[in-house]
């Protein structure tokens, strides 16, 4: 299993929720694939953190705020912590032995990720 398949198919891409307002980027599609893939993470010259959109949240006195939504590789979010224990113990960039298959060549099943 590739690791954009993991991503997709066994965790639906949870590094692209903010983990705190769990804000999802507007860029991930309905497929939970990044609708600007190639922009952000193919080309040399892409930027290591790019602001990709903004979102508005309500403070606890009911104030709103407009914050940015920054897309960043994951292996600096996940060195720095940035992601939460339940989404990176679960991280096939994380943890590579998540991407076996199993010898018939069917998918492992990952009960930990049930929502």
């Amino acid at each position: 299993m590739t690791p954009e398949d993991y991503c997709k198919d066994v965790c639906g891409a949870k590094c692209c929720i903010h983990p705190v307002d769990f804000v999802t980027c507007p860029y991930l599609n309905a497929n939970k694939q990044c609708s600007i893939y190639e922009h952000r993470f193919v080309r040399p010259d892409a930027e290591e953190r790019e602001i990709v959109g903004t979102y508005i949240t309500t403070d606890e006195k009911g104030n709103k705020k407009i914050k940015a939504f920054v897309c960043s590789r994951i292996k600096p979010l996940l060195d720095a912590g940035l992601i939460p224990n339940e989404v990176a113990s679960q991280c096939c960039y994380a943890h590579p032995e998540l991407l076996r298959i199993n010898q018939n060549g069917t998918k492992i099943r990952y009960s930990k990720l049930a929502d």
